[in-house]
């Protein structure tokens, strides 16, 4: 937290979700930031689902 406060350029959020061998379906959640010419990246959640219903809004 104290490397984001400090940060003065931009800092990327990216979200991407994807299927295992296994077919466990998974997403995960991270920021990306260039400090000194070096890119970073920190995750800031990991999570397994078990069906699109638990990351998609109910159709009406």
């Amino acid at each position: 937290i104290y490397i984001m406060q400090r940060h003065t350029g931009g800092i990327h959020l990216a979200l991407d979700g994807w299927t295992s061998p296994l077919v466990w379906a998974f997403l995960g959640l991270v920021i990306i930031w260039v400090e000194a010419g070096k890119m970073h990246c920190a995750i800031l959640e990991f999570i397994r689902y078990r069906a699109n219903r638990d990351i998609l809004p109910p159709r009406d």
